[in-house]
């Protein structure tokens, strides 16, 4: 099995999962306590779950992905070395005429990457899930318009 496909089936798997948890339809409160842990709210102000969670990058008004460790004020240790790992990641070295392989692979080499298409996001969703075996992603817009890519890891309680 190619590295794609190894992808695509976690992401099925874990996609499944959350499903059984929450309705990914819904739209959501995200709110982050100072334990650093993310609590997903519906919006009567009932409780999800609370989670660990990663955060990785945004993508900003210009459709560019950026990674979390270059933004400016972004100084969490934990974050960044999760991306530094992801970049030091040796999976995407060969060359391939595979339009996702080589996505990913000038996503991990560079900092900035341009973004022109909603499959690329949800791509760059699956990578991040696949790399770091996080539960699911969240992609929440921030006050100032970005799109934020976050990693849900160990969900903590369901609140139903």
């Amino acid at each position: 099995m190619n590295i794609i496909d190894k992808i695509d089936n976690y992401y099925k798997k874990q996609h499944k999962k959350l499903k059984e948890i929450v309705d990914l339809t819904e739209q959501f409160i995200i709110k982050i306590d100072n334990n650093n842990l993310l609590h997903l709210l519906d919006y009567n102000g009932n409780k999800k779950f609370t989670t660990k969670f990663y955060f990785y990058g945004i993508i900003d008004k210009n459709k560019n992905f950026v990674w979390a460790n270059i933004l400016s004020g972004m100084n969490n240790t934990i974050f960044n070395e999760k991306i530094k790992n992801i970049k030091e990641s040796k999976i995407f070295n060969n060359d391939s005429m595979n339009v996702r392989y080589n996505f990913y692979k000038n996503l991990i080499k560079n900092n900035k990457v341009k973004i022109t298409s909603n499959e690329q996001l949800l791509w760059i969703n699956k990578l991040l899930m696949y790399l770091n075996n996080d539960y699911y992603y969240l992609n929440p817009i921030n006050s100032k318009k970005n799109v934020q890519l976050i990693g849900i890891h160990k969900l903590r309680g369901k609140y139903f």
